[in-house]
């Protein structure tokens, strides 16, 4: 799935909860940024690993104001 997510999406959140340890995040992003260089659309990443009380919150605004935000700032587009 991770290489699926690569080729095709222009990012991955990784499922809160489901057990994945921030030690693992490397990895499993290195699988997705793999798959996107092999695709020949390239990959940049953004960790985010949301803590607290309002951690859906905290995703909402990343993907909202955050991400765009860089994009707009190295003139990308989405």
């Amino acid at each position: 799935m991770l290489r699926l997510t690569g080729e095709k999406a222009d990012g991955w959140v990784p499922p809160l909860r489901q057990g994945i340890a921030p030690a693992d995040l490397g990895e499993l992003d290195k699988r997705v940024t793999e798959a996107a260089v092999a695709a020949e659309h390239g990959a940049d990443t953004f960790v985010l690993w949301p803590d607290g009380e309002d951690q859906e919150g905290q995703v909402e605004r990343f993907a909202a104001e955050v991400a765009p935000a860089v994009r707009d700032a190295i003139g990308e587009t989405t």
